[in-house]
């Protein structure tokens, strides 16, 4: 029976290990990349569409041996087709939109460590996310590593140190406890 990996092994230790060493540059080009991976890949499946539709067939004359016409009447029948309709990309989603708009917005955070941009910046590639619709498939999924990844590099540049419920939460227990503090002096 071969031990358990400990905890410095593994993808998990390996991708934290990365995180610790790189650059924050090289996250948020890591980040980028996978975004731009994410909009290549598909978004939503393969549609096969059947249509059956009435379709009127005009007659039709034909000249018998004797040099007479015998033309014979139209009729309505129905004619079936399919369309095979490709892959769609994230390219052609509206998603593209929130993916830029949201990258903007996190690039002018870190220029000018603002807060509340990156918090704009990650809501909009949220929206745009929700807005494509939640599924199962490639792009989605590599959009939401991006995601994490950028998060991950917002924490290390300084930024979203307050955000979510969690951060609040302790920004309000750092705060009551300093506030404490002041009351016994």
């Amino acid at each position: 029976m071969t031990p358990l990996p400990d905890d410095r092994s593994g993808a998990v230790a390996t991708a934290r290990r990365w995180v610790e060493r790189a650059s924050v540059r090289s996250v948020f080009v890591v980040a980028a990349v996978l975004t731009v991976i994410a909009l290549a890949l598909p978004w939503q499946a393969a549609q096969l569409t059947t249509s059956v539709s009435p379709t009127f067939f005009p007659g039709s004359c034909i000249t018998t041996y004797d040099g007479s016409l015998d033309c014979l009447p139209g009729f309505v029948g129905f004619s079936a087709y399919s369309l095979l309709h490709p892959p769609q990309p994230g390219f052609s989603q509206p998603v593209r939109v929130f993916a830029v708009l949201a990258g903007l917005l996190m690039w002018q955070a870190v220029r000018r460590r603002v807060d509340n941009l990156a918090i704009a910046g990650l809501a909009c590639a949220v929206l745009g996310l929700a807005g494509a619709g939640l599924s199962p498939r490639s792009g989605p999924a590599v959009y939401v590593l991006a995601l994490i990844v950028a998060v991950i590099a917002l924490r290390r540049v300084g930024l979203l140190r307050h955000a979510g419920l969690l951060g609040r939460v302790g920004l309000l227990r750092r705060r009551r406890a300093a506030g404490s503090a002041r009351a016994d002096r």
